[in-house]
């Protein structure tokens, strides 16, 4: 294989490493990125739960507001 000079074998191979490193980089982000969906499509079933839950609340803090009000009025 023959180079222009203004090309050595260090620039090649800085390439070739810069490249591995890009790939081992992208490899470990793919594989972070699969966790966290994993983790996310565990938790969403939790969190419309969740939703539910706190609509629950409302509703029993409105009752709750209401029976308070009637007992101060009979007072």
């Amino acid at each position: 294989m023959t180079f222009d000079n203004k090309i050595g074998w260090a620039l090649v191979v800085a390439l070739f490493v810069q490249s591995g490193t890009g790939f081992l980089w992208a490899g470990r982000m793919s594989a972070r990125i699969e966790s966290v969906e994993q983790r996310l499509a565990i938790a969403e079933p939790t969190a419309a739960r969740l939703a539910a839950l706190e609509a629950q609340l409302t509703d029993v803090q409105s009752s709750i507001n209401r029976i308070e009000r009637e007992l101060e009025t009979r007072r």
